[in-house]
């Protein structure tokens, strides 16, 4: 992440300080302690996971949470840093005041649905299973019209949807 303090140590500024708090800018401060992550993890329900958390490196308050929680919390608080990131930006880049708590709550309903849909359509090859209509095929009743269908999502997010008609 383009913080300050990565900045500096790539010589590419001087200054390390964070614009809005006036402390050295880090992934960290950036995510969990500038005033718009501040007030996102203050009333988050996952502010108690952060108290033994390591905070001199993200890598490793990374591998820390994927440790200790499982992923679907993990998840729920990367959304929580994602608006942090998003609303902190706003601030610096747009001069927009964003509600902090609206923000989180937006994008953590997007991950959440986001899952949703993932295990109920992206299963794992080994989880899927043969069934008869997959492997038997019947010619429809005279006068009746018979539609297969079938969808699937490939890898790069490209979709097919292929659909037969039978009369």
């Amino acid at each position: 992440m383009a913080v300050k303090d990565r900045l500096r140590y790539r010589h590419i500024t001087t200054d390390a300080t964070c614009q809005l708090c006036g402390v050295n800018e880090t992934i960290y401060h950036t995510l969990f302690e500038c005033v718009v992550a501040k007030e996102i993890w203050h009333y988050s329900e996952y502010k108690t996971n952060l108290e033994d958390a390591p905070n001199d490196n993200f890598a490793e308050l990374w591998l820390w949470l994927c440790k200790k929680y499982d992923a679907e919390v993990v998840c729920s608080m990367a959304a929580l840093m994602w608006a942090a990131w998003r609303g902190r930006n706003l601030i610096m880049f747009q001069g927009e005041n964003p509600n902090s708590v609206l923000l989180a709550a937006g994008f953590a309903r997007i991950v959440h649905d986001y899952n949703g849909y993932a295990k109920k359509v992206l299963l794992p090859p080994s989880v899927l299973r043969q069934n008869d209509a997959a492997t038997s095929w019947k010619k429809p009743c005279l006068g009746c019209v018979k539609a297969n269908s079938d969808a699937h999502i490939l890898e790069g997010c490209k979709a097919r949807l292929e659909v037969v008609v039978y009369f």
